[in-house]
């Protein structure tokens, strides 16, 4: 079974990747993700109650709280902590002006003085470390645990200046007790509780920017909160009363007026409306709605009013569904972060080693307890591993955001992170590149010539008769009559019969017809022998046919040519894809006609056709296994369901089936071919972002640790001062969150 929790105290990539470890040591834990951004952890484990509690035993050892969340509890952001870091940051800069201006305004020179002023400076220091006392308590209880993270590694250099800022001013005391003027000159110099205080408050600030730009990453899924009203109005009795939305049940009525927002899924009973669906489907002309209509969660009213009967409310409308894909894709991982775990989960310790090194190495060369001591710290503190453990997931939710403002939802960060490397996509047909519908697109009467008015009686007639119908070809024929403002209506039907695979019979005022296929007549005896070029240029195209007959004067009447249109927007897709490089492949379980002539008109070169679900999946798998690529499959029937799991990423239309939409990994709410693109091109845009933060993030501390460690301070004579260390780490996190912001820029494929 699958449990998520909300996992606090997470301030790095170490963190997040000791809270992997442990929990992926526990007895039936098969699978670990936390997501360092938004504090979710999810496990998957044994379905034992006992689990659960051992999981939050784990985490609760290292140090951090956790708290397993309900399956029905309510979609959460993660809390912006920029209000309090902004006090903190305000306070300890306050106090750290005050000691700058002490350390630096005032030169006593007087042993009882000096040790006055490092009373002074000791005295504000500490307030400065009051203020920041969360470092040195998580960090403190991380180092006893044996897991120390980037609050351990704050808390040492820190703490490192304070002690032996400490140490120096025990020892101006001892100078002045016993009159040694050099003992109090030597420890009155190498007094660094500004370093102490500076580290924290620089530290503080980065972490109050970091915040504020970690939760714009956020926004996406605020929005989509946002969209869902307090409460809405229903009629019930003829009476209209306002509830919250939380107590809407399926089956109310919900009563909507211009300006309101739709509050659950639903359709029209009554009036009409002009709806804007924008932000849940993108698209930005407004929807009319009206009796029959369905209507969605989020969605505004702009225009009229209507009753709409409730049918999905609370967590099974659309707009949760959403939401929860969004918040799903950025919480899980992608891939592509599991070298930069990995390197987290060793990165502290390794820092720890170095500074100590440094610290040691530098004493054997010679030089003062003072310069091992800044060595140490500055190690310490330029090496935090803040932008590893932010690299991906501020990309990651920030890409889910866009892609769900352009109708793609990603079920996680695997598939958009494996779309980039799509080289093949393959397309069924029917419902995805065409729409479903059958259309009548081309009509032929044989025999003597007839008039308009006998035509007109004619499509009547076939209209009365197919009306009686549930087969597709029936009902598109009836569209087609309907266009000319013709139906069956009073006209009467007898002796009605429905032959499965072949077609209809009825006696229409009298009249015995029949409609159906070529097999349907041949079985009753007519034959189209005189009109068989007609009949041929007409199926050419992949057409089928309708044909209506008269049995009583075994003549045949007419002939209908039904074809499946292409979508629009789903040639601009594919000649897009194949711009792009990628090989375009038509993969349905039709017709080789159908396929062939639906291919032709794309410019589609490879064509499978007649294929059954298996077949489905065993293509998928040989274009896989031939071509080394990875394999895209686009689909929305029940029949592509097992070809949508097993490709490299499974894309369902959003008009799908509920089976397909389950087993894909992207979905399109739009069912717009083009959005496909758009998902393509943000998955590339996406990758592209994390692999710049990664190499920042690696760069910054292969470059930064040296340097820090005294690297420069034999050829230069420069000494890389703690407080510079400091910035220098918050400013690369910053970085990170702030590119990763860049991708809210992005601009899709057809926008």
């Amino acid at each position: 079974m699958k449990s998520i929790f909300r996992v606090t105290g997470m301030r790095c990539a170490s963190c997040q990747a000791h809270v992997t470890k442990a929990v992926s040591a526990v007895d039936g834990v098969s699978q670990v993700e936390v997501n360092l951004l938004t504090g979710i952890m999810t496990a998957e484990h044994e379905d034992r109650a006992e689990c659960v509690q051992k999981i939050e035993e784990a985490v609760n050892k290292l140090g951090f709280k956790v708290h397993a969340l309900e399956d029905n509890a309510p979609i959460q952001l993660p809390p912006d902590e920029s209000r309090e870091l902004l006090r903190q940051f305000l306070v300890s800069l306050a106090f750290l002006i005050l000691l700058m201006a002490v350390t630096m305004g005032l030169h006593p020179q007087g042993g009882f003085l000096r040790l006055c002023h490092g009373l002074v400076q000791f005295c504000l220091a500490g307030l400065i470390i009051g203020f920041n006392r969360r470092y040195f308590i998580d960090g403190g209880r991380r180092l006893i645990r044996f897991a120390p993270d980037m609050n351990s590694l704050i808390a040492l250099g820190s703490g490192a200046s304070m002690v032996y800022s400490c140490i120096m001013l025990i020892e101006l005391l001892a100078g002045w007790i016993t009159g040694n003027q050099t003992m109090i000159d030597g420890a009155f110099r190498n007094l660094y509780f500004e370093t102490a205080g500076m580290i924290l408050v620089l530290i503080t600030f980065g972490k109050y920017l970091e915040a504020k730009a970690k939760h714009r990453t956020t926004d996406a899924i605020a929005k989509l909160i946002n969209l869902v009203p307090k409460t809405a109005t229903i009629q019930k009795n003829g009476k209209e009363a306002e509830i919250p939305v939380s107590a809407i049940l399926p089956n109310d009525v919900v009563v909507i007026k211009p300006g309101m927002t739709i509050p659950a899924d639903g359709t029209v009973i009554e009036g009409s409306g002009l709806v804007d669906e924008s932000a849940i489907t993108g698209e930005s002309i407004p929807a009319s709605k009206e009796a029959g209509n369905k209507v969605i969660s989020g969605t505004v009213n702009e225009n009229g009013s209507f009753l709409f009967r409730v049918e999905q409310s609370g967590k099974e409308t659309t707009l949760a569904k959403i939401t929860a894909l969004v918040e799903n894709a950025a919480n899980s991982g992608a891939p592509v972060a599991r070298f930069a775990d990995k390197v987290s989960a060793v990165f502290v310790p390794v820092v720890l080693f170095i500074a100590i090194a440094a610290g040691v190495s530098w004493h054997l060369y010679g030089e003062t307890a003072a310069f091992c001591v800044k060595t140490a710290i500055a190690v310490l503190v330029i090496s935090c591993p803040c932008a590893l453990g932010l690299a991906t997931p501020v990309a990651i939710m920030v890409g889910s955001g866009v892609g769900s403002k352009y109708g793609i939802l990603f079920k996680n960060g695997a598939a958009l992170e494996e779309l980039h490397k799509v080289q093949t996509v393959v397309l069924d047909k029917t419902g995805t590149v065409t729409d479903g519908k059958h259309h009548v697109i081309r009509a032929a009467t044989f025999g003597e010539k007839q008039s308009r008015e006998e035509e007109n009686r004619l499509l009547g007639a076939v209209s009365a008769l197919e009306s009686h119908s549930e087969h597709p070809f029936a009902k598109a024929f009836l569209r087609y009559a309907e266009s000319f403002g013709i139906t069956g209506e009073g006209m009467t039907v007898t002796e009605f019969e429905a032959m499965p695979g072949f077609g209809v019979s009825g006696s229409v005022d009298g009249r015995k017809l029949i409609c159906g296929n070529r097999r349907f007549l041949e079985r009753n005896g007519i034959r189209p022998d005189a009109v068989e070029q007609e009949i041929q240029d007409m199926e050419q195209d992949g057409c089928s046919l309708l044909f209506a007959a008269d049995m009583d004067e075994k003549k045949l009447l007419a002939a209908f040519a039904l074809s499946d249109l292409i979508k629009e927007g789903t040639s601009d897709a594919v000649h897009a894809l194949m711009r792009m490089g990628i090989d375009v492949v038509l993969l349905t379980g039709d017709t080789r006609a159908a396929a062939e002539n639906t291919a032709k008109k794309l410019g589609i070169k490879q064509v499978f056709a007649g294929a059954v679900p298996e077949e489905k999946v065993n293509i998928i798998r040989k274009i896989s296994a031939e071509t080394k690529k990875s394999a895209v499959m686009i689909g929305d029937g029940i029949n592509d369901a097992a070809a949508l799991a097993c490709a490299d990423v499974g894309i369902a239309i959003g008009s799908g089936t509920d089976i397909a939409l389950e087993t894909a990994d992207v979905i399109l709410i739009r069912s717009d071919l083009r959005d496909a693109v758009t998902a393509i091109k943000l998955s590339h845009a996406v990758i592209r972002n994390i692999k710049i933060n990664l190499f920042w993030a690696f760069f910054y501390n292969v470059l930064g640790i040296p340097i820090a460690a005294g690297a420069l301070y034999l050829p230069f004579g420069w000494q890389l001062h703690p407080a510079v260390g400091t910035a220098a780490m918050a400013c690369s996190s910053i970085f990170v969150v702030t590119n990763a912001l860049r991708l809210r820029k992005f601009k899709g494929a057809f926008y």
